[in-house]
């Protein structure tokens, strides 16, 4: 199993091998701060038991440095372009299949630690923000910052007031919500930020209902196309199918997905939705 522990790598300060038995350490032997005091707590609340054995970690290390050394003229500095990162990251990942052991992966990378992980452990100033699978993380982000942390380009963030079941932006479009978000849920929420992701978005014909934008950058990735827009002082992007070219000043409207909104609190960042 491949574990990537994202956001604040920096949060760790090694990891040391004790016979056959990774000791899983951060600041002062806490991970957490207040929530996992030790491994034993770390492996009670992901569910992971943290061994390898030592002949397996060398395999690992001997197989990682042939793959470098067959790809690169100087075996003394390697520099990781884009291909070079996508091989080395396919073959963690398949090393970690193959030895049917845990891995632990700490990147600030979401990419890498979304298309590697069996499991993410997502972490801000020393503390878990949540655990699960990359599914998981991505459909149900914990929070605000875990849902800005994940996804390439990262969810959208959009400040609204809530009024009568609806979203309503800065510049007056008022979004339905979604029943799964009632009244209810929303008592005492005057004000939230929501979320949406760039491919919860989809241009759809003028006069429809949604958010009217104007185009500010268009960037064709062939297999679809990121179309920036602003709205008050902040900018968005929505990722939309190759066959919609808009150009820059062109106006779109882009309808929201209900069954992919999320809404936070405006002050907290926690999820109401």
């Amino acid at each position: 199993m491949l574990l990537a522990a994202g956001a604040c790598a920096a949060d760790f300060d090694w990891m040391r091998f004790k016979g056959s038995t990774v000791s899983f350490l951060v600041n002062n032997n806490s991970i957490g701060t207040a929530i996992v005091a030790n491994k034993a707590e770390f492996e009670r609340l992901t569910g992971i038991t943290l061994k390898v054995d030592i002949y397996q970690e060398q395999q690992m290390r001997q197989r990682l440095v042939t793959v470098l050394n067959a790809r690169s003229d100087e075996t003394d500095v390697f520099i990781l372009d884009a291909k070079l990162r996508s091989l080395v990251r396919a073959e963690i990942k398949t090393l970690s299949q193959e030895l049917r052991t845990t891995m632990i992966f700490v990147t600030h990378d979401q990419i890498e630690a979304m298309t590697m992980a069996d499991r993410l452990v997502v972490l801000q100033a020393e503390v878990i923000q949540q655990v699960g699978t990359p599914e998981q993380v991505y459909e149900t982000p914990a929070n605000q910052f875990v849902a800005g942390f994940i996804g390439s380009p990262s969810m959208n963030f959009f400040p609204v007031a809530i009024q009568d079941q609806h979203a309503v932006l800065a510049d007056g479009t008022r979004l339905r919500l979604p029943d799964r978000l009632g009244a209810g849920r929303l008592a005492g929420h005057g004000n939230a930020v929501l979320g949406l992701w760039p491919e919860a978005m989809t241009p759809v014909p003028d006069g429809d209902a949604g958010l009217r934008v104007q185009v500010s950058l268009v960037e064709p990735l062939g297999s679809d196309t990121l179309v920036h827009f602003p709205l008050g002082q902040d900018h968005y992007v929505a990722r939309v199918p190759p066959d919609t070219r808009p150009r820059v000043a062109d106006r779109l409207t882009l309808a929201a997905d209900p069954g992919r909104m999320h809404l936070f609190d405006a002050t907290t960042g926690s999820v109401l939705g």
